[in-house]
């Protein structure tokens, strides 16, 4: 066999290879447009710069630490004063925690269903279920409102490859209640006298 022959045979074997090691998310990344921040820290994420995002109708950036790699992700959305974000659903789990300003989150249980509101300012903490269709207002007319989300979103890349699936997808993940975002948490002792707290709103961390 020839050395080319030999060459030729190395590389079509070693194809399918290539397609498991493909970075999916990654690819995504790159077609978002924003600046994309990788290290183990960011020394302040409200003056972290942010461009125009598209996709989400305000300003980001996203951050990926070293250490979670396909396991999540992270990114810093600014929405300018007294605007909103576009309407967002997908298939990926997320929980926000508001760096600066104070809004508004609407959000539906389910398709063509009513919408619920609930308001939140700075430090305020609140998770985001799969494929709940929701939409974040800025309050303030003066100022800008900062958010900082960790989501799954690298894994789903990884598991099903196409954004059509994380993004367009009409799966309904059971009902949700009306006060889904209420303030009110469960609170209960758990092992070793740890008290935990069981909500996915939290108006103030503090």
């Amino acid at each position: 066999m020839s050395d080319r022959a030999a060459i030729e045979k190395t590389a079509k074997e070693a194809e399918p290879f290539q397609e498991v090691q493909r970075d999916y998310y990654r690819e995504f990344q790159q077609k978002e447009g924003i600046p994309v921040n990788r290290g183990f820290h960011v020394s302040d994420l409200r003056t972290l710069e942010v461009k125009p995002w598209p996709r989400m109708g305000g300003l980001g950036a996203y951050v990926n630490l070293f250490g979670e790699e396909v396991m999540g992700d992270n990114y810093v959305c600014e929405i300018p004063p007294g605007q909103n974000l576009k309407p967002q659903r997908h298939m990926y789990e997320e929980l926000v925690y508001v760096l600066s300003g104070r809004g508004a989150t609407t959000f539906r249980t389910r398709p063509g269903g009513p919408k619920w509101t609930f308001e939140w300012g700075e430090q305020s903490l609140f998770a985001i279920p799969p494929n709940l269709e929701y939409q974040h207002f800025n309050g303030d007319a003066a100022r800008p409102a900062r958010l900082f989300a960790k989501t799954t979103l690298p894994a789903l890349f990884q598991y099903f490859k196409d954004p059509k699936f994380i993004f367009e997808n009409d799966f309904v993940f059971g009902e949700i209640e009306k006060d889904f975002y209420s303030a009110e948490a469960k609170i209960y002792r758990g092992q070793h006298d740890v008290i935990v707290w069981e909500a996915n709103f939290i108006p103030d961390v503090r």
